[in-house]
């Protein structure tokens, strides 16, 4: 079993990413040279390892992936910020809608001047 099918698959992709940048500097050093078929060969691995993983798991396998799933976090993190600071100075709109001894049970935003125990 190789060492890296311990690794889970985004640290195992981000190895791949930083293991052809460090062969790009060998490379310009003149300290390694590889053939044709040993490019193709590591290469092929490569992306039938990062294929497998971006169809069984859900991973950022390039750059362009990363920053859109950086950029989908901050947006669910200020989506729910804006939402919860609605709820702290309008309170629930589906209070309006729906009768308040229900949403007492479902929601603890909704009708806050409804007195839990009370009988209407």
């Amino acid at each position: 079993m190789p060492q890296s099918a311990n690794l889970n698959p985004q640290k195992h992709s981000q190895q791949i990413q930083a293991f052809y940048k460090e062969l790009a500097n060998l490379k310009n050093a003149n300290l390694i040279k590889l053939s044709n078929e040993q490019k193709n060969s590591i290469k092929s691995h490569h992306e039938n390892i990062l294929n497998s993983y971006a169809n069984e798991f859900s991973i950022d396998a390039t750059n362009s992936t990363k920053q859109l799933s950086l950029g989908m976090k901050i947006a669910s993190f200020f989506g729910a910020a804006l939402f919860f600071i609605f709820l702290k100075f309008w309170g629930a709109p589906w209070c309006f809608y729906t009768n308040c001894a229900f949403n007492k049970y479902a929601s603890p935003f909704c009708c806050s001047n409804y007195e839990v125990g009370s009988k209407r």
